[in-house]
């Protein structure tokens, strides 16, 4: 599991993945919305 473990975060060094510095606040959670109730219709965006 430690060798797994060590290899995935030497992947995700070299591909750029969980890096701080991109300049942003971390996830952008604007775009995430309470789906809708069982049942309920899902609108269309005109």
């Amino acid at each position: 599991a430690a060798l797994l473990a060590e290899r995935f975060r030497l992947a995700c060094r070299r591909l750029g993945l969980n890096s701080r510095d991109d300049g942003g606040d971390g996830l952008d959670v604007t775009q995430f919305t309470v789906p809708p109730a069982p049942g309920q219709q899902l609108s269309l965006p005109l």
